[in-house]
């Protein structure tokens, strides 16, 4: 018994290495899982839009790939000044495709040409990517938020207007009127912006 004891000790010991290999091995897994769970920015979100054109627009981190109906690839690329994406692409009624980066926004073409890039001061109050997305309207321009205000640009570029919540924050991603209005819901209720950007109405929405 007492050599079968001192066999056993020893396997143990001749082991011992390899098991303490596999606690550290798996132990970094599990912080390197942990890490990225704990910070988000780490994971780079998939984003999928579809244009007008039938060109399905794929993004994912600093690259963007533009494929045809047909399964080939139209192009492909990285983001202008090394942004990244944070939020859905928003595609415009004459297929071109605003990206919403870390540092910018971003308009592309159909044809994989960057139209222009406008730095942005932040991103959206919650940092929600839902939020962030740019929107667009039935004249092809766009309207991001950044921090508790709301701009829109023009198709070159151009900002038209920019809007200041008076209180609230931006709780969902604005939506686009048919006619150029935009609808903004924020904690302290939704408000109907004119096409210029003056406040139509606000309203209190219950919870």
């Amino acid at each position: 018994m007492s050599s079968q004891r001192r066999s056993f000790k020893t396997d143990i010991l001749r082991l011992g290495p390899v098991v303490a290999l596999a606690i550290v091995v798996t132990g970094c897994g599990r912080n390197a899982a942990s890490a990225e769970r704990s910070n988000p920015a780490a994971v780079h979100e998939r984003y999928l839009a579809v244009l007008p054109n039938n060109t399905a627009i794929y993004g994912r981190g600093e690259r963007v790939v533009a494929v045809r109906r047909e399964g080939e690839i139209l192009w492909e690329g990285a983001i202008p000044s090394g942004d990244a994406l944070i939020a859905p692409i928003a595609v415009a009624l004459n297929s071109t495709a605003y990206l919403r980066g870390k540092k910018a926004l971003h308009l592309v073409g159909s044809d994989g040409k960057w139209l222009w890039s406008r730095p942005l001061d932040g991103e959206a109050a919650g940092k929600n990517p839902e939020v962030n997305a740019p929107t667009t309207f039935p004249d092809s321009t766009a309207a991001v938020v950044v921090g508790d205000d709301i701009l829109r640009f023009d198709s070159k570029g151009v900002v038209l207007w920019r809007f200041s919540l008076p209180e609230g924050h931006v709780v969902a991603h604005p939506r686009a009127g048919m006619d150029g209005a935009l609808f903004v819901q924020s904690s302290a209720g939704m408000y109907c912006l004119s096409p210029e950007g003056n406040v139509s109405w606000m309203r209190a929405i219950g919870n």
